[in-house]
Protein backbone atom coordinates (compact mmCIF):
# COMPACT_ATOMS: atom_id res chain seq x y z
CA UNK A 1 0.00 0.00 0.00
CA UNK A 2 1.47 3.07 -0.55
CA UNK A 3 0.59 6.99 0.76
CA UNK A 4 1.16 10.32 -0.10
CA UNK A 5 3.04 12.32 1.11
CA UNK A 6 1.95 15.00 3.69
CA UNK A 7 1.70 18.61 2.90
CA UNK A 8 3.63 21.06 3.95
CA UNK A 9 3.33 24.68 5.22
CA UNK A 10 2.96 26.42 2.23
CA UNK A 11 2.53 23.74 0.06
CA UNK A 12 -0.19 23.51 -2.95
CA UNK A 13 -3.78 22.09 -2.23
CA UNK A 14 -5.13 20.70 -5.42
CA UNK A 15 -9.05 21.10 -6.23
CA UNK A 16 -10.96 18.95 -8.65
CA UNK A 17 -14.63 18.37 -9.57
CA UNK A 18 -14.74 14.99 -10.82
CA UNK A 19 -18.54 14.98 -9.26
CA UNK A 20 -20.67 18.12 -8.86
CA UNK A 21 -18.82 21.50 -8.99
CA UNK A 22 -19.44 24.40 -6.62
CA UNK A 23 -21.13 26.70 -9.20
CA UNK A 24 -24.72 27.40 -7.25
CA UNK A 25 -25.09 28.17 -3.36
CA UNK A 26 -24.20 27.39 -0.87
CA UNK A 27 -21.64 25.39 -2.33
CA UNK A 28 -20.35 28.06 -4.24
CA UNK A 29 -19.73 30.46 -1.44
CA UNK A 30 -18.39 27.84 1.16
CA UNK A 31 -15.63 27.03 -1.16
CA UNK A 32 -14.80 30.45 -1.77
CA UNK A 33 -14.62 31.12 2.19
CA UNK A 34 -12.58 27.81 2.13
CA UNK A 35 -10.36 28.92 -0.35
CA UNK A 36 -9.52 32.08 1.58
CA UNK A 37 -8.97 30.40 4.94
CA UNK A 38 -6.25 28.36 3.15
CA UNK A 39 -4.61 31.03 1.03
CA UNK A 40 -4.72 33.00 4.94
CA UNK A 41 -2.68 29.89 6.23
CA UNK A 42 -0.51 30.51 3.75
CA UNK A 43 -1.55 27.46 1.25
CA UNK A 44 -0.85 27.92 -2.61
CA UNK A 45 -4.23 26.90 -4.50
CA UNK A 46 -4.36 24.68 -7.61
CA UNK A 47 -7.95 24.96 -9.07
CA UNK A 48 -9.22 22.59 -11.74
CA UNK A 49 -10.90 23.85 -14.52
CA UNK A 50 -14.18 22.07 -13.77
CA UNK A 51 -14.26 23.53 -9.83
CA UNK A 52 -16.57 26.18 -10.76
CA UNK A 53 -18.76 23.99 -13.41
CA UNK A 54 -22.28 22.77 -13.44
CA UNK A 55 -22.74 22.19 -16.95
CA UNK A 56 -22.83 18.18 -16.81
CA UNK A 57 -25.52 15.74 -15.81
CA UNK A 58 -25.07 14.68 -12.34
CA UNK A 59 -21.45 15.69 -12.31
CA UNK A 60 -19.69 19.15 -13.22
CA UNK A 61 -18.93 18.76 -16.74
CA UNK A 62 -19.22 16.13 -19.47
CA UNK A 63 -17.37 12.92 -18.29
CA UNK A 64 -14.30 12.92 -20.89
CA UNK A 65 -13.36 16.08 -19.10
CA UNK A 66 -14.48 15.18 -15.51
CA UNK A 67 -11.63 12.49 -16.57
CA UNK A 68 -9.31 14.50 -18.12
CA UNK A 69 -8.74 16.81 -15.16
CA UNK A 70 -8.46 14.31 -12.50
CA UNK A 71 -5.98 12.65 -14.57
CA UNK A 72 -3.97 15.76 -14.96
CA UNK A 73 -4.68 16.99 -11.59
CA UNK A 74 -3.35 13.65 -10.27
CA UNK A 75 -0.43 13.54 -12.12
CA UNK A 76 0.94 17.03 -11.53
CA UNK A 77 3.83 17.60 -9.82
CA UNK A 78 2.49 21.41 -9.02
CA UNK A 79 -0.03 20.09 -6.17
CA UNK A 80 0.50 17.87 -2.98
CA UNK A 81 -2.69 16.61 -2.30
CA UNK A 82 -6.46 16.61 -4.11
CA UNK A 83 -9.57 17.81 -2.35
CA UNK A 84 -12.85 16.90 -4.09
CA UNK A 85 -15.06 19.71 -4.92
CA UNK A 86 -18.34 17.91 -3.88
CA UNK A 87 -20.06 14.69 -4.25
CA UNK A 88 -23.01 14.02 -6.89
CA UNK A 89 -24.62 11.18 -8.66
CA UNK A 90 -22.79 10.18 -11.87
CA UNK A 91 -19.31 10.07 -11.07
CA UNK A 92 -19.25 6.35 -12.26
CA UNK A 93 -19.36 7.93 -15.78
CA UNK A 94 -16.21 9.57 -15.49
CA UNK A 95 -13.80 6.54 -14.94
CA UNK A 96 -13.97 5.58 -18.77
CA UNK A 97 -11.77 8.66 -19.25
CA UNK A 98 -9.20 8.23 -16.24
CA UNK A 99 -6.12 7.03 -17.02
CA UNK A 100 -5.64 4.35 -14.16
CA UNK A 101 -2.36 3.02 -15.78
CA UNK A 102 -0.57 5.87 -15.09
CA UNK A 103 -2.30 6.79 -11.80
CA UNK A 104 -1.04 3.87 -10.38
CA UNK A 105 2.56 4.19 -11.83
CA UNK A 106 2.84 7.70 -10.52
CA UNK A 107 3.79 8.78 -6.99
CA UNK A 108 1.31 8.36 -4.31
CA UNK A 109 -0.59 11.74 -3.39
CA UNK A 110 -3.36 11.82 -1.05
CA UNK A 111 -6.92 12.64 -2.70
CA UNK A 112 -9.79 13.27 -0.06
CA UNK A 113 -13.48 13.15 -1.10
CA UNK A 114 -17.02 11.71 0.03
CA UNK A 115 -19.86 10.29 -1.07
CA UNK A 116 -19.90 9.52 -4.81
CA UNK A 117 -15.90 10.32 -4.57
CA UNK A 118 -16.20 6.44 -3.56
CA UNK A 119 -15.41 6.14 -7.09
CA UNK A 120 -12.13 7.48 -6.75
CA UNK A 121 -10.88 6.74 -3.06
CA UNK A 122 -12.03 3.04 -3.41
CA UNK A 123 -10.50 2.61 -6.82
CA UNK A 124 -7.15 3.99 -5.66
CA UNK A 125 -6.66 1.75 -3.06
CA UNK A 126 -8.45 -1.60 -5.12
CA UNK A 127 -6.46 -0.82 -8.48
CA UNK A 128 -3.86 1.40 -7.74
CA UNK A 129 -2.25 0.23 -4.06
CA UNK A 130 -3.03 3.99 -2.81
CA UNK A 131 -4.02 5.20 0.26
CA UNK A 132 -6.76 7.74 0.21
CA UNK A 133 -9.38 9.70 2.53
CA UNK A 134 -12.96 9.21 2.82
CA UNK A 135 -13.05 12.52 4.04
CA UNK A 136 -14.48 15.53 3.72
CA UNK A 137 -15.09 17.80 0.29
CA UNK A 138 -13.25 21.62 -0.37
CA UNK A 139 -17.01 23.22 0.78
CA UNK A 140 -17.13 21.99 4.21
CA UNK A 141 -14.32 23.67 5.26
CA UNK A 142 -16.53 27.43 4.99
CA UNK A 143 -18.46 26.71 7.49
CA UNK A 144 -18.36 29.07 10.75
CA UNK A 145 -17.22 27.42 12.92
CA UNK A 146 -15.49 24.69 11.77
CA UNK A 147 -16.15 21.41 13.54
CA UNK A 148 -13.55 19.44 15.10
CA UNK A 149 -14.13 16.81 12.34
CA UNK A 150 -12.69 18.75 9.67
CA UNK A 151 -9.14 19.58 11.82
CA UNK A 152 -9.29 15.68 11.63
CA UNK A 153 -9.63 15.31 8.36
CA UNK A 154 -7.24 18.18 7.48
CA UNK A 155 -4.34 17.03 10.16
CA UNK A 156 -4.04 13.48 7.82
CA UNK A 157 -3.29 15.55 4.63
CA UNK A 158 -0.43 17.97 7.10
CA UNK A 159 0.75 14.71 9.13
CA UNK A 160 0.04 16.43 11.94
CA UNK A 161 -2.62 14.20 13.51
CA UNK A 162 -0.07 11.79 13.24
CA UNK A 163 2.43 13.84 15.07
CA UNK A 164 -0.49 13.85 17.97
CA UNK A 165 0.22 10.58 18.29
CA UNK A 166 3.49 9.80 18.07
CA UNK A 167 3.83 8.44 21.01
CA UNK A 168 1.68 5.03 19.93
CA UNK A 169 -0.99 5.87 22.19
CA UNK A 170 -4.41 7.13 20.89
CA UNK A 171 -5.85 8.46 24.40
CA UNK A 172 -9.85 9.46 25.43
CA UNK A 173 -10.42 12.73 23.89
CA UNK A 174 -12.20 15.46 25.89
CA UNK A 175 -15.32 16.70 24.81
CA UNK A 176 -15.98 18.71 27.85
CA UNK A 177 -15.19 21.84 26.08
CA UNK A 178 -17.56 20.89 23.20
CA UNK A 179 -20.44 19.84 24.85
CA UNK A 180 -23.08 22.35 24.01
CA UNK A 181 -22.12 22.42 20.54
CA UNK A 182 -21.30 18.35 19.95
CA UNK A 183 -18.04 19.77 18.73
CA UNK A 184 -18.82 22.41 16.12
CA UNK A 185 -16.05 24.51 17.72
CA UNK A 186 -13.08 23.58 16.92
CA UNK A 187 -8.48 -1.31 -14.28
CA UNK A 188 -5.69 -3.26 -14.66
CA UNK A 189 -3.81 -4.46 -12.28
CA UNK A 190 -1.74 -3.02 -8.88
CA UNK A 191 1.53 -1.73 -9.50
CA UNK A 192 4.10 -1.11 -6.47
CA UNK A 193 6.25 1.73 -5.67
CA UNK A 194 7.63 4.13 -3.02
CA UNK A 195 5.33 7.04 -1.25
CA UNK A 196 5.08 5.87 2.29
CA UNK A 197 6.22 9.02 3.33
CA UNK A 198 6.47 11.71 6.36
CA UNK A 199 6.60 15.26 6.27
CA UNK A 200 10.02 15.24 4.92
CA UNK A 201 8.45 12.60 2.35
CA UNK A 202 10.97 9.93 3.16
CA UNK A 203 9.92 6.52 3.03
CA UNK A 204 8.76 4.61 6.11
CA UNK A 205 10.05 1.17 4.22
CA UNK A 206 12.75 2.21 6.18
CA UNK A 207 12.83 1.53 10.06
CA UNK A 208 11.18 4.99 10.94
CA UNK A 209 8.21 4.28 12.54
CA UNK A 210 4.98 4.02 10.78
CA UNK A 211 2.68 7.20 11.52
CA UNK A 212 -0.27 6.14 13.17
CA UNK A 213 -3.58 8.39 12.98
CA UNK A 214 -6.43 8.83 15.89
CA UNK A 215 -9.71 9.63 14.76
CA UNK A 216 -12.36 9.82 17.76
CA UNK A 217 -16.04 9.88 17.41
CA UNK A 218 -18.24 13.13 18.21
CA UNK A 219 -21.04 13.66 20.59
CA UNK A 220 -23.81 15.09 18.16
CA UNK A 221 -25.09 15.10 14.93
CA UNK A 222 -27.27 16.70 12.53
CA UNK A 223 -30.21 15.30 11.50
CA UNK A 224 -31.98 18.12 9.68
CA UNK A 225 -29.04 20.95 8.11
CA UNK A 226 -29.43 24.39 7.97
CA UNK A 227 -27.20 25.42 5.33
CA UNK A 228 -28.82 26.87 2.20
CA UNK A 229 -28.55 29.63 -0.14
CA UNK A 230 -28.81 32.39 2.12
CA UNK A 231 -26.99 30.84 4.84
CA UNK A 232 -24.46 29.04 3.17
CA UNK A 233 -21.69 29.28 6.16
CA UNK A 234 -23.74 27.58 8.15
CA UNK A 235 -22.27 24.78 11.08
CA UNK A 236 -23.79 21.56 11.42
CA UNK A 237 -27.23 21.43 12.78
CA UNK A 238 -26.14 19.42 15.91
CA UNK A 239 -29.13 18.58 17.50
CA UNK A 240 -29.31 14.52 17.55
CA UNK A 241 -26.62 12.80 20.48
CA UNK A 242 -24.99 10.13 19.63
CA UNK A 243 -25.95 6.50 20.61
CA UNK A 244 -23.59 3.71 19.21
CA UNK A 245 -24.93 0.06 18.28
CA UNK A 246 -23.11 -3.25 18.51
CA UNK A 247 -23.60 -6.64 17.28
CA UNK A 248 -20.74 -8.43 18.39
CA UNK A 249 -20.98 -11.46 16.29
CA UNK A 250 -17.81 -13.29 18.27
CA UNK A 251 -20.09 -13.87 21.41
CA UNK A 252 -23.16 -15.30 19.70
CA UNK A 253 -23.52 -18.69 19.82
CA UNK A 254 -24.74 -20.90 16.00
CA UNK A 255 -28.53 -20.97 18.40
CA UNK A 256 -28.53 -17.64 18.20
CA UNK A 257 -28.12 -17.05 14.57
CA UNK A 258 -30.55 -19.81 13.50
CA UNK A 259 -33.09 -17.86 15.87
CA UNK A 260 -32.16 -14.19 13.87
CA UNK A 261 -33.10 -16.68 10.69
CA UNK A 262 -37.12 -15.79 11.37
CA UNK A 263 -39.47 -14.45 9.04
CA UNK A 264 -39.32 -10.93 9.66
CA UNK A 265 -43.59 -10.88 9.87
CA UNK A 266 -43.05 -13.56 13.09
CA UNK A 267 -40.48 -11.51 15.21
CA UNK A 268 -41.90 -9.84 18.20
CA UNK A 269 -42.60 -5.19 17.63
CA UNK A 270 -40.17 -3.54 19.90
CA UNK A 271 -40.44 -0.04 20.54
CA UNK A 272 -38.05 3.20 20.09
CA UNK A 273 -37.75 6.32 21.79
CA UNK A 274 -37.33 9.76 19.82
CA UNK A 275 -34.18 9.61 17.98
CA UNK A 276 -31.34 10.84 19.47
CA UNK A 277 -32.41 9.55 23.44
CA UNK A 278 -30.47 7.62 25.20
CA UNK A 279 -33.35 4.30 25.36
CA UNK A 280 -33.25 3.46 21.98
CA UNK A 281 -34.46 -0.37 22.87
CA UNK A 282 -37.08 -0.22 24.66
CA UNK A 283 -39.56 -3.70 24.46
CA UNK A 284 -38.90 -6.85 26.36
CA UNK A 285 -36.98 -8.18 23.23
CA UNK A 286 -34.17 -5.78 24.10
CA UNK A 287 -31.39 -6.26 25.76
CA UNK A 288 -31.78 -3.91 29.01
CA UNK A 289 -33.68 -1.36 27.07
CA UNK A 290 -35.55 1.18 28.65
CA UNK A 291 -37.49 4.30 27.49
CA UNK A 292 -39.32 7.00 28.52
CA UNK A 293 -43.24 6.53 28.79
CA UNK A 294 -45.80 7.00 25.09
CA UNK A 295 -42.24 7.27 23.45
CA UNK A 296 -41.35 6.31 19.80
CA UNK A 297 -41.86 4.33 17.23
CA UNK A 298 -42.45 0.53 16.59
CA UNK A 299 -39.93 -2.09 14.76
CA UNK A 300 -39.51 -5.60 14.04
CA UNK A 301 -37.20 -7.06 16.51
CA UNK A 302 -34.15 -8.44 13.83
CA UNK A 303 -33.57 -11.32 16.38
CA UNK A 304 -30.09 -10.36 16.88
CA UNK A 305 -28.89 -9.28 20.27
CA UNK A 306 -28.28 -5.35 19.58
CA UNK A 307 -26.03 -3.54 22.20
CA UNK A 308 -26.90 0.27 22.77
CA UNK A 309 -24.27 3.30 23.74
CA UNK A 310 -23.69 2.14 27.68
CA UNK A 311 -24.29 -1.03 27.25
CA UNK A 312 -21.52 -1.89 24.90
CA UNK A 313 -18.67 -3.48 26.60
CA UNK A 314 -15.22 -3.26 25.37
CA UNK A 315 -14.64 -4.24 21.82
CA UNK A 316 -11.69 -4.26 19.58
CA UNK A 317 -10.83 -5.49 16.23
CA UNK A 318 -8.63 -4.60 13.49
CA UNK A 319 -7.90 -5.28 9.60
CA UNK A 320 -7.48 -3.05 6.68
CA UNK A 321 -9.59 -0.22 5.78
CA UNK A 322 -12.15 -0.45 3.09
CA UNK A 323 -15.57 0.87 1.43
CA UNK A 324 -17.36 4.24 1.04
CA UNK A 325 -20.54 4.76 0.08
CA UNK A 326 -23.12 1.76 -0.34
CA UNK A 327 -24.90 3.26 -3.36
CA UNK A 328 -21.51 3.64 -5.20
CA UNK A 329 -19.57 0.25 -4.01
CA UNK A 330 -22.81 -2.40 -5.30
CA UNK A 331 -22.52 0.00 -8.54
CA UNK A 332 -18.84 -0.67 -9.20
CA UNK A 333 -19.31 -4.56 -8.69
CA UNK A 334 -18.70 -6.79 -11.47
CA UNK A 335 -17.51 -3.83 -13.71
CA UNK A 336 -13.90 -3.98 -15.16
CA UNK A 337 -13.07 -1.36 -12.31
CA UNK A 338 -13.90 -3.93 -9.64
CA UNK A 339 -10.89 -5.09 -8.51
CA UNK A 340 -11.97 -5.77 -4.79
CA UNK A 341 -10.57 -10.04 -4.90
CA UNK A 342 -6.97 -8.70 -5.73
CA UNK A 343 -7.26 -6.41 -3.00
CA UNK A 344 -8.46 -9.00 -0.62
CA UNK A 345 -6.09 -11.56 -1.76
CA UNK A 346 -2.89 -9.08 -1.39
CA UNK A 347 -3.93 -8.28 2.37
CA UNK A 348 -5.99 -11.57 3.50
CA UNK A 349 -3.67 -11.94 5.96
CA UNK A 350 -4.74 -8.72 7.83
CA UNK A 351 -8.51 -8.88 7.14
CA UNK A 352 -10.97 -6.30 6.10
CA UNK A 353 -12.65 -4.33 8.00
CA UNK A 354 -15.49 -2.77 6.11
CA UNK A 355 -16.75 0.82 6.36
CA UNK A 356 -20.23 1.81 5.13
CA UNK A 357 -22.13 4.43 4.26
CA UNK A 358 -25.42 4.08 2.53
CA UNK A 359 -27.13 7.34 0.89
CA UNK A 360 -30.31 6.84 -1.31
CA UNK A 361 -30.96 3.52 -0.47
CA UNK A 362 -33.69 2.68 1.74
CA UNK A 363 -34.02 -0.44 4.37
CA UNK A 364 -34.91 -2.67 1.43
CA UNK A 365 -31.78 -1.38 -1.00
CA UNK A 366 -29.29 -1.63 2.03
CA UNK A 367 -30.49 -5.26 2.53
CA UNK A 368 -30.07 -6.35 -1.50
CA UNK A 369 -26.32 -4.64 -1.55
CA UNK A 370 -25.67 -6.69 1.41
CA UNK A 371 -26.52 -9.44 0.20
CA UNK A 372 -24.89 -9.02 -3.39
CA UNK A 373 -21.82 -8.00 -2.19
CA UNK A 374 -21.78 -11.06 0.47
CA UNK A 375 -21.93 -13.34 -2.81
CA UNK A 376 -19.67 -11.80 -4.68
CA UNK A 377 -17.28 -12.87 -1.86
CA UNK A 378 -16.11 -9.13 -1.00
CA UNK A 379 -17.08 -10.26 2.63
CA UNK A 380 -14.81 -13.38 3.02
CA UNK A 381 -11.63 -12.04 4.76
CA UNK A 382 -14.16 -9.61 6.68
CA UNK A 383 -12.89 -8.79 10.64
CA UNK A 384 -15.58 -6.01 11.37
CA UNK A 385 -18.14 -3.42 10.42
CA UNK A 386 -18.25 -0.01 10.56
CA UNK A 387 -21.96 0.96 10.12
CA UNK A 388 -22.82 4.52 9.45
CA UNK A 389 -26.54 6.79 9.70
CA UNK A 390 -28.46 5.73 6.92
CA UNK A 391 -29.50 8.76 5.05
CA UNK A 392 -32.31 7.42 3.42
CA UNK A 393 -33.50 4.32 5.97
CA UNK A 394 -34.04 5.79 9.41
CA UNK A 395 -37.55 4.54 9.58
CA UNK A 396 -38.62 0.58 9.01
CA UNK A 397 -40.30 0.01 5.82
CA UNK A 398 -42.82 -3.50 5.92
CA UNK A 399 -41.36 -4.42 9.50
CA UNK A 400 -37.60 -3.96 8.17
CA UNK A 401 -35.43 -1.56 9.87
CA UNK A 402 -31.97 -0.12 9.24
CA UNK A 403 -29.81 -2.47 11.64
CA UNK A 404 -32.22 -6.33 10.63
CA UNK A 405 -30.99 -4.97 6.75
CA UNK A 406 -27.17 -5.09 7.39
CA UNK A 407 -26.98 -8.09 9.87
CA UNK A 408 -29.12 -10.59 8.25
CA UNK A 409 -25.51 -10.36 6.17
CA UNK A 410 -23.48 -9.10 8.55
CA UNK A 411 -24.83 -10.87 11.42
CA UNK A 412 -23.83 -14.28 10.06
CA UNK A 413 -20.10 -13.63 9.96
CA UNK A 414 -18.93 -13.89 13.33
CA UNK A 415 -17.19 -10.28 13.23
CA UNK A 416 -18.18 -7.46 15.60
CA UNK A 417 -20.55 -4.44 14.12
CA UNK A 418 -20.89 -0.72 14.96
CA UNK A 419 -23.50 0.55 13.35
CA UNK A 420 -24.92 3.84 13.68
CA UNK A 421 -21.12 5.66 14.34
CA UNK A 422 -20.19 8.73 12.80
CA UNK A 423 -20.05 8.06 9.33
CA UNK A 424 -22.11 8.84 6.24
CA UNK A 425 -24.30 11.78 4.95
CA UNK A 426 -26.28 12.68 8.40
CA UNK A 427 -22.82 14.70 9.84
CA UNK A 428 -20.13 15.00 11.30
CA UNK A 429 -18.79 11.95 9.65
CA UNK A 430 -15.17 10.17 10.89
CA UNK A 431 -12.47 10.64 8.30
CA UNK A 432 -11.12 7.01 7.23
CA UNK A 433 -7.93 6.36 5.60
CA UNK A 434 -8.99 3.82 2.63
CA UNK A 435 -6.37 1.20 2.47
CA UNK A 436 -4.74 1.71 5.87
CA UNK A 437 -4.39 -1.21 8.70
CA UNK A 438 -6.81 0.53 11.56
CA UNK A 439 -7.37 -0.85 14.89
CA UNK A 440 -10.86 -0.19 16.19
CA UNK A 441 -11.96 0.12 19.98
CA UNK A 442 -15.41 0.76 20.81
CA UNK A 443 -16.70 0.89 24.79
CA UNK A 444 -19.76 2.42 26.07
CA UNK A 445 -20.70 5.57 23.74
CA UNK A 446 -17.21 5.93 22.55
CA UNK A 447 -15.54 4.44 19.56
CA UNK A 448 -11.99 5.18 18.42
CA UNK A 449 -9.99 4.22 15.33
CA UNK A 450 -6.39 4.14 15.02
CA UNK A 451 -4.91 4.23 11.07
CA UNK A 452 -1.57 2.87 10.88
CA UNK A 453 -0.07 3.65 7.49
CA UNK A 454 1.09 0.20 7.30
CA UNK A 455 2.92 -0.99 3.48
Amino acid sequence: MKYGKFLQKKGMIGFVAPSFGCNIDPYKSAFENALRRWKQQGYGLDLGPNCFEGSGVGISNTPELCGQELTEFYLKADNDCLIACGGGELMCEVLDYVDWEKIAAAPAKWYMGFSDNTNMTYLLATICDTASIYGPCAPSFGMKPQHRVLKDAFAILTGEGAAEHADGICGARDYADHSKDGGNSCAPGKMEGEGIGDAAGTSYRTKKPIPKFCVHGYPKWEIEGIKDEENPLAAYNLTERKILKLYDGTAVNDQSLSNAGAAVSDLPLREYSAVGSDAMLCSAASPGGNCTEGSGRKERNSGYPILTGKEIPETAFEGRLLGGCLDCLVNLLGTCYDHTDEFLEKYKEDGVIWFLDACDLNVFGIRRAMWQMEHAGWFRYVKGFLIGRPLSALEPVMGLDQYQAVLDVAGRKGVPVVMDMDLGHLPPSMPLITGSYAAVHVQGNDIRVEMELRP
